[in-house]
C-alpha cells in the first residue's frame, strides 16, 4: 500500500528508476508506451494491489499545472492512503503550490532533490494515531529505541492477551 506516489510530467525523467521506490503516474510518451508492459511486469508485485505504473493519456496542454492538479483526485482514488505526491518535470510556482493547497497538501521544503514534494499534514489524516513522545529522562539516543521497543511490546500484549485469557 503506497503512501506516496510520483507524478512525472516531463519526458526526461526515468520512470523505471522510480518504480522500485514508489508508484508512478506519468504522462504518456512513445518511449514510455513501448516500455510500460515490461516495467509493469517487473514492478507489479511491489505495489500490488495498487498500480505500479500508470500512463496518463490526457494531453498536458498549455497549462501543465492545471493538468497536474486535475489528475490528483483520480490518483487519490487509487491510493486511498495517499499522503504525499512527488512531482517531477515541472518548476515550482505559486500556482502549483496554491493548487495543491486547495487539495489539502502542503509544500515540503526539500534539498537539491529533482522533485517537488507536497504532503498532507498528519493532523488531516484519517485512521492515523498520533504518537506522543515524552522525552523526560532520556539521556542517550538509545532511549529512543528503548521507547519504541516498549511501545511495540505493549502493542503485542494488547493484541495477544485477550486470546490467551482462555489458558
Amino acid at each position: 500500500m503506497a503512501w506516496q506516489v510520483a507524478v512525472v510530467l516531463d519526458e526526461e525523467t526515468n520512470v523505471g528508476a522510480l518504480l522500485g521506490w514508489l508508484p508512478v503516474w506519468a504522462w504518456s510518451t512513445s518511449q514510455r508506451l513501448a516500455s510500460a508492459k515490461e516495467l509493469r511486469k517487473l514492478w507489479e508485485s511491489c505495489w500490488d494491489p495498487e498500480p505500479a505504473l500508470t500512463l496518463i493519456n490526457i494531453p498536458i496542454g498549455d497549462n501543465p499545472v492545471e493538468a497536474l492538479i486535475a489528475e490528483i483526485p483520480t490518483i487519490e482514488t487509487h491510493y486511498y492512503h495517499l499522503t504525499a505526491v512527488r512531482v517531477f518535470g515541472i518548476p515550482d510556482s505559486s500556482e502549483l503550490r496554491h493548487g495543491f493547497d486547495q487539495l489539502g497538501y502542503k509544500f515540503v521544503t526539500a534539498s537539491d532533490d529533482p522533485w517537488i514534494l507536497f504532503a498532507r499534514p498528519m493532523s488531516s489524516l484519517k485512521d492515523v494515531t498520533e504518537l506522543e513522545l515524552d522525552a523526560t529522562g532520556w539521556k542517550v539516543s538509545d532511549d529512543v529505541c528503548f521507547f519504541f521497543m516498549l511501545y511495540w511490546m505493549r502493542s503485542l500484549v494488547l493484541v495477544f492477551l485477550p486470546s490467551l485469557s482462555g489458558y
